[in-house]
């Protein structure tokens, strides 16, 4: 079981995937590898193994936030859901599942396109909250004296 992202974020919304007993334990499985790796990139060892034991800690980082700083307006969508989209990427790009609006279905050639624009889409904007995340303990180092994140970039769609 995840810490910030559980199998039941992904049965609605943005991130929704056709889940059943059978591959809710793909799922589960892609959660328990990549959600700590995720906080520790983002944050550094340090501080990710802290935010990662303790969320509550620093909810001033983890939690959605609509900020000024520099006279740069920084807007973070949250933790949860930047690892939300991190996670559905993996999760499609290990199963060869597409995300449609009925749900998802098994990819295509015919389809592939479509399929790597929206994946492409979702993981591009877990990067935006992961660099406001970063900008605002960039700027802080006061607050955030033990930041020590991997800068992270998006994908180009082919």
């Amino acid at each position: 079981m995840g810490v910030f992202v559980q199998i039941s974020d992904f049965k609605e919304g943005k991130f929704k995937l056709a889940l059943n007993q059978y591959n809710e334990g793909d799922l589960q499985s892609i959660i328990d590898k990549h959600e700590k790796i995720y906080i520790i990139e983002l944050f550094g060892l340090a501080m990710g193994n802290a935010i990662y034991s303790a969320p509550a800690s620093q909810l001033a980082l983890t939690a959605p936030f609509q900020e000024e700083i520099n006279d740069f307006l920084v807007i973070s969508e949250g933790v949860t859901e930047m690892l939300k989209g991190f996670i559905f990427f993996e999760y499609i790009r290990a199963t060869d599942i597409k995300s449609i609006v009925g749900g998802t279905v098994q990819n295509s050639s015919d389809q592939g396109a479509v399929l790597k624009i929206d994946v492409v889409n979702r993981y591009n904007d877990s990067i935006d909250t992961w660099e406001a995340i970063q900008y605002k303990c960039l700027n802080d180092s006061t607050t955030y004296p033990d930041f020590n994140g991997q800068e992270k970039e998006g994908i180009l769609p082919i």
